[in-house]
């Protein structure tokens, strides 16, 4: 019989692992799903928990971890690999002959050896695999070889050679040659500087060639000076400690330079986003992202001027400055001419070092302003690009071989020329709640929704419907389950679980500006029970369903199509706030019958109307009065049931849908029933709001049960106005300027703060599965 596999590295608990990295514990192997640290895999390897088990595993045939023959010149990472091996030195960079006798160059990360090394081979790993391909398609797990180095991806991926995209935030982990030769690196060259960096300040001439070092990658605007982001970029072949990185930048509370410390590491050729932090706790860190400064001082600047450095043992490890900025870097020279660019308009701009460059002149010449931050990702969006669909996703994106912060959103399915909206899908963990778990027919209900409009909604509900990337099947790669919580909240709560925090340990960083965040959660109520069905930030980009405790269940036909139907309303409906909508269009006012559209609660549940001038529109009315305690004709009050009412929600005809604002508006002072709700009304139909079984022509009545008589109640027009770059308010996707303000300067911003929301309230019990 066969011996069983050799274990991977032991699991430890203050190691950060991402999907697809795998460690042993207590004999037994286990592949991370997704970023976890500190689960202990033997009690999180259930549906719902960050760890999967893999089989056990034969600690004798596991293959030790070789000793570094020379002390690596900067702290090696702590994230583990799939197979152990050797770092690999990294030949130290001939230094440039200095203009200055008695300057020094920019010390190292940490000392560096003085003699020529002998370099040690990397050990082989097991057999090699197919080589990477180009033009093919992978998915989380598969594994290639790419110049005799195996490597296993992370996420679907295509076209992103290995070679160059391993590392964090990147689609490939490197597992280590193959085959049964060894690779041997280069030796480093015997001129290496002296082991102990000089502490003093120091003069660097200007640098021109390859860089070797950190830099700072990508400063976004700070339009309101309340704190923002920037990125750091590790454009080495070796991971690099952060732990003796500090940030000199602008305090906002002090008013005068500060430094705040970095902590972690930075893979090879990897980004991190360093965000500013004004909360007592911040959001948790991943290897994608990390917070500094604290609600008593954080770090800001305008978009006019700012400055940033990177600093390590008091040398300057990188600066830049822009705008009308003068400050001066620590070393001498490590900034050379005039300032970088300001930054224009709002949130969505920065200034960034362009992905196909690849020397650092310590110059404005390395920079440029772009309308699309790319965070955590390759800054491959350019000055010149625009939003043509006024969906905030750049254009070039759309196009065949185009990317947005490294990502393929053209194999998403992102078309130019088609307005678009991306979905990220998370949801809690249960095994007896349906209304959770999302329902693939009510995902399609909304996905056709906006197709019929020609607005492309594009949804990741990860490996819910299809195990490999497949758009059409609502897999793009990152959606996933997450744990269950009792309770949710959209932001944080003291009692429950909230979205953000879901967000933050869940969602791509790279797709933090351009998606949505959405929770199918519990309850909102902290005692347990079902409660609003929702929750959203208007113009913004998150959302809550929390149909949790509703019993909604598939145990027959009527509570299938009921728990289907619900889910695709509530979706559309809190999708429906992010993209500017209210309860009544443009106004909170609810319940207007002529306002025909999901975002109204009479039709949310009960589904619009799937004729508005015949059948389906007088039993809404009757439906309603009936369970507002009126005798209506042929039904004592409160006896006409939710699956009583024409294509409702316990059948296949349900509708869902944004109103076209084509209803004329009723003055409830003088309504004329024979009208019906102002668009038109078949022979026979009619609105009998007094329920009397007579047309009325002058019928004063409240319609929509808000204790008051209005002279006008206006239907809107949602989809001429919906705005589907979030934060922004100022073009619909259908080209209609809401401000005079260009459609390019939209204000998408990665800090999380606390947004407008759209106020629910708990459905009627007469909506509720009996």
């Amino acid at each position: 019989m066969a011996s069983a596999a050799a274990c991977a590295p032991s699991w430890q608990t203050t190691t950060t692992y991402l999907a697809g990295n795998s460690v042993n514990y207590q004999g037994q192997d286990y592949r991370a799903k997704w970023w976890t640290q500190g689960e202990n895999p033997a009690n999180n390897s259930t549906v719902g928990k960050p760890w999967e088990l893999v089989a056990a595993c034969n600690p004798t045939n596991a293959t030790p971890i070789p000793t570094p023959s020379i002390t690596p010149s900067i702290r090696p990472s702590n994230a583990p690999t799939l197979i152990p091996q050797t770092p690999t030195p990294t030949s130290t960079p001939t230094l440039k002959p200095t203009t200055n006798p008695s300057s020094t160059p920019r010390p190292s990360a940490s000392p560096s050896p003085t003699a020529s090394p002998t370099a040690t081979p990397i050990p082989s790993s097991s057999t090699c695999f197919n080589e990477w391909n180009g033009s093919s398609v992978y998915v989380v797990g598969n594994k290639v070889t790419r110049n005799g180095i195996n490597y296993q991806a992370k996420w679907w991926t295509q076209g992103n050679d290995p070679a160059v995209n391993s590392g964090d935030a990147q689609p490939w982990q490197n597992l280590g040659s193959c085959g049964n030769t060894n690779t041997t690196p280069a030796p480093s060259p015997s001129n290496n500087p002296t082991s102990s960096p000089n502490p003093n300040p120091t003069t660097t001439p200007p640098n021109t060639g390859v860089i070797d070092h950190l830099v700072i990658n990508e400063v976004a605007a700070d339009a309101t000076g309340q704190g923002s982001w920037f990125e750091i970029y590790n454009p080495t072949q070796q991971t690099v400690s952060l732990n003796d990185i500090s940030v000199r930048i602008q305090s906002k509370t002090q008013s005068t330079i500060n430094s705040y410390a970095l902590s972690g590491s930075l893979d090879a050729n990897s980004y991190v986003v360093i965000s500013s932090n004004s909360e007592a706790n911040p959001p948790k860190k991943n290897q994608q992202i990390q917070f500094i400064g604290n609600y008593q001082d954080w770090p800001v600047w305008s978009n006019d001027s700012g400055a940033i450095e990177l600093v390590r043992n008091g040398q300057t490890v990188d600066f830049v400055r822009f705008g009308n900025n003068v400050t001066l870097p620590l070393t001498t020279n490590a900034w050379q001419g005039k300032a970088a660019p300001a930054l224009s308009g709002n949130a969505s701009y920065s200034l960034v070092r362009y992905f196909t460059q690849t020397s650092d002149t310590d110059s404005a010449a390395d920079w440029r302003v772009v309308p699309f931050g790319t965070p955590a990702g390759r800054n491959d969006v350019d000055s010149n690009a625009t939003d043509n669909d006024h969906d905030g996703i750049p254009t070039s994106a759309k196009q065949p071989g185009g990317s947005y912060a490294g990502l393929d959103l053209y194999a998403m399915g992102v078309r130019a020329g088609r307005p678009s909206i991306l979905l990220h899908v998370d949801w809690m963990q249960s095994s007896t709640d349906e209304g959770i778990k999302p329902r693939k027919e009510a995902l399609q209900m909304v996905r056709e929704a906006f197709n019929r409009k020609g607005i492309d909604l594009l949804i990741d509900a990860g490996q819910l419907y299809s195990p490999v990337f497949n758009p059409a099947d609502f897999n793009l790669g990152n959606g996933k389950e997450v744990p269950f919580a009792r309770c949710v909240s959209l932001y944080k709560n003291p009692d429950c679980a909230d979205v953000i925090s879901y967000k933050n340990d869940s969602m791509d960083v790279r797709r933090r500006l351009i998606f949505h965040y959405m929770l199918m959660g519990s309850t909102q109520n902290t005692n347990g029970y079902g409660g609003s069905s929702g929750l959203a930030e208007i113009n913004g980009n998150d959302l809550l369903v929390s149909l949790g405790f509703w019993g909604l269940n598939s145990s027959s036909a009527n509570n299938l199509y009921m728990l289907i139907n619900y889910q695709a309303g509530t979706i559309m409906h809190e999708l429906g706030h992010n993209l500017g909508l209210q309860h009544g269009g443009n106004e909170a006012t609810n319940d207007k019958p002529n306002y025909l559209s999901v975002m109204n609660y009479l039709y949310q549940l009960n589904g619009v109307p799937s004729d508005p001038s015949g059948q389906s529109m007088m039993e809404r009315i009757y439906y309603n009065l009936n369970n507002r305690g009126k005798a209506t004709p042929g039904r004592a009050a409160n006896t006409y049931g939710v699956c009583d009412v024409l294509d409702g929600p316990c059948g296949n005809r349900f509708v869902i849908d944004y109103s076209n604002g084509s209803s004329t508006s009723l003055n409830e002072n003088a309504l004329n029933e024979a009208k019906l709700v102002g668009r038109g009304a078949n022979n026979g139909t009619f609105a009998d709001w007094n329920a009397n079984a007579i047309v009325d022509s002058n019928v004063s009545f409240d319609t929509n049960n808000d204790g008051q008589i209005q002279t006008s109640l206006s239907d809107y027009d949602d989809w001429g106005k919906i705005q589907l770059a979030f934060n922004g308010g100022l073009y619909s996707v259908f080209g209609v300027s809401l401000e005079p303000i260009l459609n390019s300067k939209q204000n998408r911003t990665l800090k999380e703060t606390q947004l407008e929301t759209a106020i629910e309230t708990p459905p009627a019990a007469y909506l509720l599965p009996r």
